[in-house]
């Protein structure tokens, strides 16, 4: 049986631009794009590819928008092909930019600081909102996406409880993270002691250096360290050790705007292993690739490959 051929890193590349140049390409670029093709049997391979990957942003846009692509006339689907580029950008941002209802809440890169009228401080990391319930008998707190830093002001009356998707928080006073993402709730403590429940009903308390998983199960006690690495984007840090590599580009995502897609398996299983400033993502991500030789490109303003 035939072997495929290896498409190396630079015929990628070359079909990544080839991608790009034939969204407005005449008869006489698309016939040099068939010679391109026809002199190597590893470029159909890396086309394909490359149409793949973007097939992988752009299905669930056209899905949406089928219906909406039939009811225009051949005129109009110039204006249904802008509505779909539209709604790509909106689906590789991960923020829909609706008026804020929430109490406090952050853009993309953004963090803030907010005083409870309890006396407690909550630091909001990026992309994240909150509100607040407060009042002479109760501390309540709805993490509702994000990340949250709370130092907690200490009232033996009024426990202190952090509510999220998949579990809560409950402390009298102390200082600890929680973060909520797509499967689970995470919590770490830096001072005192946390008692935390996720979906099943029984609890965990956490001391100082712990770290735990909420989930619709239960609650997970984490590895030692994680608390430490939870926390470290306050001291303006992204902390991993030997992270898988799409993890990590998925968490440096969370602080640009964009997206970052890692070609292949191997790579995105690759450890990663560093502290990483926090403040400048996009430099972050490039420490990242050059620390395990890798390349990068822009395959438009919002989407980065890491290959």
């Amino acid at each position: 049986m035939d072997q495929q051929p290896t498409i190396d890193d630079d015929c990628f590349a070359e079909a990544v631009r080839w991608h790009a140049r034939l969204r407005d390409a005449d008869a006489a670029l698309r016939a040099s794009h068939a010679s391109w093709l026809a002199a190597d049997p590893r470029h159909p391979q890396a086309m394909d590819e490359v149409e793949a990957l973007y097939g992988k942003l752009e299905a669930p846009v056209l899905a949406e928008l089928r219906p909406l692509r039939q009811r225009h006339s051949a005129r109009r689907r110039g204006m249904a092909g802008l509505a779909i580029a539209a709604c790509l950008v909106l689906a590789v941002t991960a923020t829909i930019y609706w008026p804020d209802t929430h109490d406090a809440s952050t853009g993309i890169g953004q963090s803030k600081d907010v005083m409870l009228p309890d006396g407690s401080k909550v630091t909001l990391n990026t992309n994240s909102a909150i509100d607040v319930d407060i009042d002479a008998t109760h501390r309540d707190i709805r993490l509702v996406h994000g990340e949250a830093f709370f130092h907690v002001a200490h009232d033996a009356a009024r426990p202190f409880t952090v509510h999220t998707e998949y579990g809560q928080a409950r402390v009298l006073g102390t200082v600890f993270d929680v973060r909520v993402d797509e499967r689970q709730t995470r919590v770490g403590v830096v001072e005192g002691r946390v008692a935390v429940q996720g979906g099943g009903d029984e609890s965990l308390t956490l001391l100082a250096g712990d770290a735990a998983a909420l989930d619709m199960s239960g609650a997970h006690e984490a590895v030692d360290g994680e608390a430490d690495a939870l926390a470290a984007w306050t001291r303006g840090q992204l902390v991993f050790y030997r992270a898988p590599l799409a993890d990590v580009m998925t968490e440096i995502d969370r602080y640009r705007h964009g997206t970052t897609w890692v070609r292949g398996d191997v790579l995105r299983r690759l450890p990663v292993s560093g502290a990483f400033d926090v403040r400048n993502p996009d430099k972050a991500l490039d420490a990242v690739v050059a620390s395990l030789h890798l390349k990068r490109t822009r395959l438009g303003p919002l989407i980065t490959l890491v290959y």
